[in-house]
């Protein structure tokens, strides 16, 4: 299958950074023990990196983000790749620490692929799918002058090849706003690095938000058994005991692993061959979820009263609504939209049952509770890679009202995109 390499019409990607806050990306564990193995005191590689020894400390105690040019400082100043400094890369066949019982159980200690192998296995899959809480090896989430951007990670270019050739993407993630965020920054950076048209990628790269499924986060990949045997013969006779062979479709196999279970270990562990069709399985139940639950059921009006920016959070607000009874209910929400006291928008109170079937609940976002959310067009099932912002409703609508069998097109004030 081939494709228009257009030009790119989700605007100027510099202009259109999707909100997000970032959440602390540079492990404090993995700088600390570069510093003790390449300086021996913070102070000293502050001075390399051309910091103050007092920022340093604050981003080793996580009290401040960091920006895309204090990371490159850094990982110069030690001599590593931004990868090393963020994910641990390099730090390759650690034993798993901590309890992560489910990993071992699912992962056999006989297979192992390092991050360059499992790249080049997933290179000659033309259906991967990812059942993840991490979208950090696909997508590097930033902070650069005061904005959030997507950037390539590890496993970014070979997304974006199989993409561009037409093979298929599944990622499956919680439900949230800030998986929505972060699934759009993954889609615009596969956008811009294959200069592929945004329909085509939404066409190809599928994000579904599900409640918790009963394995851990795993990668399939579906894939003809010549190529990779013909294209990579030294890793295919690795994975081959692996390997489950498709019973419907001849010539084809599934290899699954296992991914890492923190972020310092960076190895994928091979699933055994008697465990693949039970992970099919799983994806057979949670796809005919995802399809069950399309809608969302018990979102209701609710009215803004005031509005206040998170005093934790850059481009995070917290909101006062008033769902119909006349209490104030305190929310918290991100997005694109700044929204005004007397707007009318789509509230999720805990109990609501969102597309997916997961189950709203009461929330805390950096230390302010949240009464459920509000929602995007996209959270409520009524788009598809709509706007990533709060959706504002008609202002003839009631607060309170329930939104469960109203017309969407009428019910919001300015029509969202679908594309």
């Amino acid at each position: 299958m081939s494709c228009d390499p257009a030009a790119n019409t989700w605007g100027g990607w510099e202009e259109e950074v999707a909100v997000y806050v970032a959440q602390e990306i540079l492990f404090a564990r993995v700088l600390r023990q570069l510093i003790a193995e390449r300086y021996g005191h913070p102070a000293e590689l502050a001075e390399a990196a051309d910091l103050s020894a007092v920022a340093l400390s604050r981003y080793l105690d996580g009290e401040i983000s960091l920006g895309v040019d204090v990371l490159t400082r850094l990982a110069t100043a030690l001599g590593v790749s931004l990868d090393h400094l963020v994910f641990g890369q390099e730090a390759a066949r650690r034993v798993l620490d901590g309890d992560h019982s489910a990993h071992k159980a699912w992962g056999d200690a006989g297979g192992i692929l390092n991050p360059t192998d499992a790249a080049l296995v997933e290179r000659h899959s033309v259906h991967t799918t990812i059942v993840t809480e991490d979208l950090s090896t696909d997508v590097l989430v930033l902070e650069q002058e005061g904005r959030v951007a997507g950037s390539p990670s590890i496993f970014t270019p070979v997304v974006t090849e199989n993409i561009t050739d037409g093979r298929r993407y599944e990622y499956f993630v919680p439900q949230g706003p800030s998986w929505g965020y972060e699934a759009n920054l993954l889609r615009k950076v596969v956008t811009r690095m294959g200069g592929l048209k945004p329909a085509f990628v939404d066409r190809h790269l599928q994000v579904m938000h599900v409640t918790n499924t009963r394995f851990p986060g795993f990668v399939l990949y579906q894939m003809p058994i010549d190529s990779l045997q013909q294209g990579v013969p030294g890793i295919f006779d690795r994975v081959l005991p692996f390997m489950h062979r498709s019973s419907a479709a001849r010539g084809t196999g599934f290899i699954a692993t296992v991914e890492p279970a923190n972020s310092t270990y960076s190895d994928f562990a091979l699933v055994s061959r008697e465990k693949v069709p039970r992970l099919i399985e799983e994806l057979h139940t949670i796809r005919e979820n995802v399809g069950q639950y399309r809608q969302a059921r018990g979102a209701v009006v609710a009215k803004v009263i005031e509005v206040h920016p998170h005093s934790r959070a850059e481009r995070i607000h917290v909101a006062l609504i008033d769902l119909g009874d006349h209490y104030l209910r305190q929310v918290v929400f991100g997005g694109s939209r700044m929204l005004r006291p007397g707007d009318l928008v789509p509230a999720a109170p805990p109990g609501t049952l969102l597309p997916g079937g997961v189950k709203m609940r009461q929330r805390r976002y950096r230390g302010r509770s949240s009464f459920g959310m509000l929602c995007s067009t996209d959270e409520l099932g009524w788009t598809s890679g709509g706007p990533n912002e709060v959706a504002v409703l008609n202002p003839e609508l009631e607060p309170g009202q329930s939104l469960d069998d109203v017309d969407h097109r009428a019910a919001l004030q300015e029509p969202a995109s679908d594309s």
